[in-house]
């Protein structure tokens, strides 16, 4: 015991110090009880240490109390840096890289994250995003947009291109009024050979050059056709060329076959094999476009994009190039989504099996290449 008695304190004062002192009762206990809250915690503690350590506002980002307490002490040591937002996005089985404005900007205090990969569920997961975030970054900090391969950035006068921006603001969607924009995109593709039954549906079916015929004068087989492939590759490029003619759309399906709708294509052109820089990829190939007349087309490429909330709320379970469809609306000649009715006639080209889940902050980018042989 440390006695705070002065130095002329009487025998009974420092006598009744001692006996009224409560360390000589409760030293032992307290020794022994000191970081019990810590080993063996029982679960009716658990409420009252979060509030004792001020983790309340994390408890809708991390269900499990025990991990709470363990975790968001390890948290608020590093609030405010970059380190706690890769923490908290980590409760949540996401990670990102922040990208925060230039300093010419007005708004200069916003931020972006560049996520690791596309959302899982839309509501559940963005909101605990943007909330776990926005906890974790400086007073000054506003997490403002958060985005995964479809990011298309606003237009600035003199820093960027006008063919690779916006005129308005950056890509993306809003799911609540006043919260973070949400920009992704998600990519399909398929090469696929067409058989002669689907040329065949469409109208376009030529059939092959005349199989070899012997000349009279000789016992060595002699093409109908020159001895170079220029009669198949006439052949191909007619079949090919009626194709690119037609209308282009991308169907979305359902499991039961029923029609979620129809996004008209973006890009439908006769293509032929390319290099490494060529504009269009479809899986590991490359390919390069060719204008009307030219000779040389191997196959036709397509590919349409779904806007933010094109078919939001429902799944796919298959999508497939419709060529030569026409919109039973005349007077809708621009309409880019179309649901079930509003389109007619044509024929399904190729066929992809896919779950594909729309949503509002997500874009379904579907790109096929059709090859003739």
């Amino acid at each position: 015991m440390t006695d705070l008695l002065p130095w002329h304190a009487t025998p009974f004062e420092k006598a009744f110090s001692r006996a009224s002192d409560p360390a000589v009762r409760l030293d032992t206990p307290i020794t022994i009880s000191r970081g019990i809250k810590y080993i063996g915690t029982p679960p009716s503690w658990l409420p009252f240490l979060i509030y004792e350590y001020g983790l309340g506002e994390l408890s809708p980002y991390v269900p499990n109390l025990y991990q709470l307490i363990d975790d968001g002490i390890r948290w608020q040591r590093v609030r405010g840096t970059p380190a706690a937002i890769a923490r908290g996005l980590g409760w949540l089985g996401y990670s990102g890289a922040i990208e925060e404005a230039e300093i010419r900007r007005t708004r200069w205090h916003l931020f972006q994250l560049h996520l690791g990969r596309v959302r899982d569920s839309e509501e559940r997961d963005l909101n605990r995003i943007e909330g776990v975030t926005q906890l974790s970054v400086p007073v000054r900090s506003h997490f403002w947009r958060g985005f995964r391969t479809h990011d298309l950035r606003a237009m600035e006068y003199s820093w960027k291109r006008r063919s690779n921006a916006m005129y308005s603001t950056h890509s993306g969607a809003c799911i609540r009024t006043g919260g973070a924009k949400w920009s992704f995109g998600r990519l399909y593709e398929r090469d696929h050979t067409m058989t002669q039954a689907e040329l065949t549906a469409l109208g376009v079916w030529v059939a092959s050059v005349p199989p070899p015929t012997v000349s009279t004068w000789s016992a060595t087989p002699w093409p109908a056709a020159p001895w170079s492939d220029v009669g198949q590759q006439i052949r191909r490029d007619t079949i090919i060329g009626n194709l690119a003619a037609m209308s282009a759309w991308i169907t979305f399906l359902t499991a039961g076959g029923a029609v979620i709708g129809h996004r008209r294509a973006r890009v439908w052109r006769r293509v032929t094999s390319g290099s490494a820089a060529s504009p269009y990829q479809v899986g590991g190939s490359q390919f390069d476009p060719l204008s009307a007349g030219v000779t040389g087309a191997s196959a036709l490429y397509v590919e349409a994009q779904t806007d933010f909330g094109d078919g939001y709320g429902q799944t796919a379970a298959r999508w497939q190039v419709r060529l030569g469809a026409t919109l039973a609306d005349p007077a809708r000649p621009g309409l880019l989504w179309a649901d079930a009715p509003a389109l007619r006639g044509g024929a399904g080209a190729v066929e992809k099996t896919e779950t594909i889940e729309f949503g509002r902050t997500v874009r379904e980018r579907c790109r096929a290449v059709l090859r003739v042989v």
